[in-house]
């Protein structure tokens, strides 16, 4: 049987409750720092994967009309600045991280600030406020932390001025994507219709739920050539800041 790999967050969850009973059946939600691993051991499976994840597996073919892409503040990650720390050369990494935030958040304090920033992971950000941290999941969404928070799509955005494409869906085989593709390619509009009625997650605040409702349209699971074009960006950064040694070429499907 196929299967379709997740990373587990509140908007992958809504798109599961947005498909068939048959397609929901094979989805399996993941670590998102494990997906890739998971997607290498099975050609019968296809997964959402963190998108810098293609820069070590250029091997993958890559969906150009599925995946996750946040074109606004909306995202999966909120920069968190301490207000006794000041210094900005030590970045706290902490949630459901991957690569993907590894790597950008160093290009990005390189970019916009001109520092080279160190990266450490912690277990908890409640034990930890006292630091810089990029937070990444649903944490966010909880005891209001997002009125704090500094979107990293937004950031991300400043480099690139593309859509952040934060997952693809990728996969070994063709056919695998296209048979998510013809399962997933309409479910947008039922994705957008939970949004609406506000019951996404009980653990999160009022205020975030009304936020996430308010600003729903940033996220795009239907891709466009713009967001196409975000994910080239996206894979070349690492290149341009020397961080890898070649530019791949995507292998579009």
């Amino acid at each position: 049987m196929m299967r379709l790999l997740f990373p587990n967050n509140f908007i992958t969850r809504l798109i599961k409750d947005s498909v068939s009973p048959e397609i929901s059946k094979i989805i399996e939600f993941k670590q998102s720092s494990l997906l890739i691993s998971e997607l290498l051991k099975d050609k019968n499976a296809a997964a959402l994967i963190p998108t810098t994840d293609l820069i070590k597996h250029k091997e993958l073919l890559v969906s150009k009309n599925i995946g996750l892409s946040f074109d606004g503040s909306l995202c999966n990650s909120y920069l968190y600045f301490s207000s006794t720390e000041r210094k900005l050369n030590e970045i706290y990494l902490s949630g459901d991280v991957s690569t993907l935030e590894a790597l950008l958040v160093k290009i990005l304090f390189k970019e916009l600030y001109n520092i080279d920033t160190g990266i450490k992971l912690i277990a908890s950000f409640k034990e930890n406020q006292d630091k810089n941290i990029l937070l990444v999941g649903d944490a966010n969404f909880k005891n209001d932390l997002l009125i704090k928070g500094l979107s990293f799509s937004d950031e991300v955005h400043e480099i690139i001025s593309f859509p952040f494409v934060n997952f693809v869906l990728a996969s070994a085989e063709k056919k695998n994507i296209k048979e998510i593709e013809n399962n997933l390619g309409n479910v947008e509009n039922k994705f957008y219709d939970l949004i609406e009625t506000g019951n996404i997650d009980p653990a999160f605040s009022e205020s975030a739920i009304e936020y996430i409702k308010k600003n729903v349209s940033s996220v795009v699971l239907n891709l466009d050539s713009n967001d196409i074009e975000g994910i080239n960006q996206l894979i070349r950064l690492p290149y341009y800041y020397g961080m890898v040694e070649e530019i791949i070429e995507l292998k579009l499907v």
